[in-house]
């Protein structure tokens, strides 16, 4: 590697000019031919190595003020990840390290690079209860300690250990509707708002932070089905103060197929006039949760975009919560984000803000129809996590005032695996990277299209219509049930009461 310091290289007043080789003589005479790519081979694999190492390490130091990049192998494992993201799309050492690569790599760096550092904290111990939780019930405290643990794992990447009281919670999530869980859910949703209010952003880099992780916490709202009359504090940025605002819950369910309970929506509505109108889509539901079987097929209809279908029929419910409202929000996660791009679709003169966590993009023919919109003044943030396959579905919304950012986890028991990247909120974990990507470039991804081709073809068949099947067998057999048991008592009536 030629002896110039990087910052000489990548300066842009530098007089360095362009096509400076910054390799090595060696490894450029290893790789000048495929004869000497083959008889070289461990030569110039180790050459690669050492490359990359340097570079990486390079830029590293670089951006080290501004991120606080070090050499500790926490920081060092991050950044690594992080080149992966960024540096590897313009340069590996397969190819020739020029002046302007690294000038390419640095502006790269400089354009997706949003955020390093801290993820939100969860908050410390805010139990105002008037019974300390030793005090309570065996019953009740399980509720308690079992919820939190959930929460912790969904927004700050806690571990679930399968111990009686999390078993509580799993037969919550999939065996049996449990109302208390879910008003415990609520209240520690409740106390994560409260800690962003304390802990309000104090610059724009934090802000961004800030944000994601609050729009996080409302578009998980829906899953726990409160309901019409319910209250919920939420910190709003009014005329440059925060301020914590009282909002009044109204429960929106959306019509879908009668052969299950319907879809929700929340419709969030404050008595102070500077705090904008909320609207949150629950996404695809666990099993005990209403509409569970809806969500499923919203998410394979044939024909429809993901929530399409629900969407068009529920127009007429969501225009009415929509008339007479202005600057109106709009969250959704998964499937919730599908329904958050419909309704920008319809209504993106009444919207000022659509915040959308891990959604699929639209279909051709839906994003045809957004093609009228895309110059909608409505802020737009779409948040993608690595590993996450709903997300890669789709094509999405593109514009001035579309951003797309990809939310990186750098905490040790986070994964990113489909499941962890899909249902947690990595905004909330220990250390974490935004990087801001391009919505145009990523819908012509080969892949991206692949996997909508197969959703659209495939998925139909292997889940919507076994299930609205199933769904229709059920409710035959309910049906028939519930006939036989009257004609049972009618009889029964007669023989006792002749």
């Amino acid at each position: 590697m030629r002896n110039i310091p990087l910052s000489e290289v990548i300066r842009t007043d530098s007089t360095i000019v362009d096509n400076f080789s910054y390799d090595s003589p060696k490894r450029l005479e290893f790789g000048s031919s495929l004869w000497q790519r083959i008889t070289h081979y461990s030569e110039k694999k180790q050459l690669d190595h050492d490359i990359k190492d340097k570079v990486i390490d390079a830029f590293r130091n670089e951006f080290h003020d501004k991120y606080h990049f070090d050499d500790s192998p926490a920081e060092k494992k991050a950044f690594n990840q992080i080149w992966e993201k960024i540096g590897a799309k313009v340069w590996t050492p397969s190819s020739h390290l020029t002046a302007k690569t690294l000038r390419d790599i640095h502006n790269k760096f400089q354009q997706e690079l949003i955020y390093h550092g801290d993820g939100r904290h969860k908050p410390d111990t805010l139990e105002k209860s008037p019974s300390p939780i030793d005090k309570l019930s065996p019953d009740e405290k399980a509720n308690k300690i079992g919820v939190k643990e959930l929460v912790n794992s969904l927004l700050h990447g806690g571990t679930l250990p399968l111990t009686k009281v999390e078993n509580r919670v799993i037969k919550a999530v999939f065996l049996e509707h449990s109302s208390r869980m879910l008003l415990e859910f609520k209240k520690e949703l409740q106390k994560e708002l409260d800690n962003l209010f304390i802990n309000t952003p104090t610059e724009p880099s934090n802000k961004i932070v800030w944000d994601a992780y609050l729009g996080n916490i409302l578009a998980l709202l829906p899953f726990c089905y409160p309901n019409t009359g319910d209250t919920i504090n939420i910190p709003v940025l009014i005329n440059g103060k925060y301020e914590n605002v009282k909002y009044d819950i109204e429960k929106i369910e959306l019509d879908s197929t009668s052969l299950s309970s319907p879809m929700t929506a929340l419709g969030l509505t404050s008595k102070n006039p500077d705090a904008p109108p909320l609207l949150s889509f629950i996404g695809t539901t666990f099993p005990t949760g209403s509409g569970f079987a809806a969500t499923i097929l919203a998410d394979f209809t044939p024909g429809y975009s993901v929530g399409e279908s629900v969407y068009n029929d529920s127009k007429e419910k969501i225009n009415t919560w929509m008339s007479g409202k202005n600057n109106v929000h709009v969250l959704g996660m998964s499937l919730g984000g599908a329904m958050a791009f419909h309704t920008l679709i319809e209504h993106s003169d009444k919207l000022t803000r659509v915040d959308v966590y891990n959604p699929p993009g639209l279909y051709s023919s839906t994003w045809n129809k957004w093609k009228d919109k895309e110059h909608s003044n409505c802020k737009v943030n779409i948040y993608c996590q690595p590993g996450d396959v709903v997300s890669k579905l789709g094509t999405w919304p593109t514009g001035d005032n579309i951003s797309l950012y990809q939310v990186i986890s750098h905490q040790e028991n986070v994964s990113n695996n489909v499941i962890s990247s899909h249902a947690r909120a990595f905004t909330g974990c220990d250390k974490i990277s935004l990087i801001k990507k391009n919505p145009e470039k990523e819908n012509a991804s080969y892949y991206r299209k692949f996997l909508t081709i197969l959703h659209q073809f495939v998925g139909p068949f292997v889940i919507f219509f076994p299930v609205y099947f199933t769904l229709i067998m059920y409710n035959l057999v309910k049906k028939t049930h519930n006939i036989g048991q009257y004609i049972f008592n009618k009889i029964k009536n007669k023989i006792h009461n002749p």
